[in-house]
């Protein structure tokens, strides 16, 4: 595999798990809101529950997204290193 497909892996990848780990915090949230709601004997429409406008959610995500870049960045880092071996820059 050359450097070319492997970043693109790398980034393909990066996509991929960012997109899940939002749509997983997303639904977390919106099971603690459901969850919430019922004890307060509320009953929650589902379909209009949008966790995403929670500052909590917001706060979780921000932290998530960093970790995730860092370990994301760590592996680029690796490569602009032996790309820069490599041409002796």
């Amino acid at each position: 595999m050359t450097l070319c497909q492997e970043l693109q892996t790398i980034a393909s990848q990066y996509g991929q798990h960012r997109t899940q780990l939002y749509d997983q915090l997303k639904e977390q949230m919106r099971v603690q809101i459901e969850q919430l709601l019922a004890r307060k004997g509320m009953k929650a429409d589902t379909s209009k529950i949008d966790p995403t406008t929670e500052p909590q959610f917001k706060e979780q995500w921000t932290r998530l997204e960093m970790d995730l870049e860092g370990q994301y960045g760590q592996a680029l880092e690796q490569y602009k290193a032996q790309l820069k071996e490599w041409t002796g820059a």
